[in-house]
């Protein structure tokens, strides 16, 4: 019975990661039209952000694994710091969590990426279909997005940094001139 069970039980996991980690083209090509809010109810769009590459990672205060992919963000950004590549976190907690909840949050885990709302997930939903956080997505410096989306995070901060790097590096190696 138990062999039966682990049959089952690890045939369930290949396929959710086989799902997982399936490409998704996003039906939204250039982000610098897309409207958010930051914390403070502020109008915020990354028309501003044009010249450089964009990671914008969607996620959620009740996310065990988000909390993890921001904390290795950081410490990304503070390795790109002297390169055109800007980190935002897109927080889909839902209406009733309140600005402070989320601001607390992020002082809670020490990390300073700016960050912006997206409640009723409208924005998350035109680059994905799926449920499934984090989620990142990566732009050219004119706001292009560069497919796919990324999903999930690693077993370990350290594996998932080296995939963000060379996803980071793949994009500014495109963008220099030849």
């Amino acid at each position: 019975m138990t062999k039966v069970f682990r049959l089952i039980l690890s045939s369930l996991l290949v396929l959710f990661a086989l799902y997982s980690t399936q490409a998704q083209t996003p039906s939204i090509t250039n982000v610098t039209s897309l409207k958010l809010s930051d914390l403070n109810g502020k109008a915020f769009t990354f028309e501003n952000y044009k010249g450089n590459i964009l990671l914008i990672s969607f996620g959620a205060t009740w996310c065990p694994s988000c909390r993890t992919e921001l904390t290795a963000l950081e410490e990304l950004q503070k390795e790109y710091k002297d390169k055109k590549v800007k980190f935002f976190w897109v927080s889909i907690d839902d209406k009733e969590t309140q600005n402070k909840k989320i601001s607390d949050f992020a002082k809670r885990l020490n990390f300073t990426l700016p960050i912006l709302r997206d409640p009723e997930a409208k924005v998350y939903f035109k680059f994905t279909t799926r449920q499934l956080l984090p989620a990142i997505v990566f732009t050219q410096t004119d706001g292009t997005v560069v497919s796919p989306v990324h999903f999930g995070m690693f077993p370990t901060s350290e594996d998932f940094k080296k995939h963000m790097r060379r996803r980071i590096d793949a994009i500014v190696k495109a963008e220099k001139p030849t």
